[in-house]
């Protein structure tokens, strides 16, 4: 049978509203992204043809990471990646924002550490509320724990948006997610490890 807390004993947990944190605020990176990928490349100097060719490659590398994940995940831990993902994910926005067509060399370091970052987030962020809380109300608690994320994944990409507006550029907006998305790490250190079941 399925072994685990019930959603009130989830609730009662610090680790619940850590993970809860640090899985809000790092999906919602993933808006500020995606709403503003192509304006910040075509602002930055790249065709719209070069930003739609940078989709593509984008998601041919992150298929090969996902399997990555899925392997290292099974050796190195779940947690450990997980963590070692919120560092992934800072890097690749950090690099994304000072991407320039005079800076094509970037790229090269960018498809990977990002797109490891985001197939990192999406494999693991189930499976570490899993771990933490057991699969007795998986469902439950990996809906409640995802509560922040529709305001934030709203919010952030119309902030991100203002920046650009006030500044003419994306660089602070898509570094300010580079931040906190490092962040996640402390979130996920404080919530402990997971106890067994």
């Amino acid at each position: 049978s399925e072994q685990g807390l019930t959603v009130s004993q989830a609730l009662r947990t610090p680790a619940f509203y850590y993970l809860m944190l640090a899985g809000a605020i790092t999906g919602s990176s993933f808006g500020v992204w995606s709403v503003h990928l192509v304006p910040h490349l075509t602002s930055v100097g790249y065709s719209a043809q070069m930003a739609g060719a940078f989709l593509g490659i984008f998601g041919a590398v992150s298929l090969g990471n996902r399997l990555l994940i899925g392997f290292l995940a099974d050796r190195l831990g779940r947690r450990n990646l997980y963590i070692a993902t919120f560092l992934f994910l800072a890097g690749g926005l950090f690099i994304f924002a000072n991407l320039r067509p005079e800076r094509l060399w970037l790229l090269f370091i960018y498809f990977p550490i990002h797109t490891a970052g985001i197939a990192g987030f999406s494999i693991l962020g189930q499976s570490v509320i899993a771990d933490y809380f057991g699969t007795r109300r998986l469902g439950s608690i990996r809906g409640l724990s995802g509560i922040l994320h529709m305001p934030l994944g709203v919010g952030l990409p119309v902030l991100a948006g203002w920046i650009f507006d006030q500044t003419g550029t994306y660089y602070l907006a898509f570094s300010m997610m580079s931040g906190i998305c490092a962040s996640g790490v402390i979130w996920v250190l404080l919530a402990g490890k997971p106890r067994a079941f």
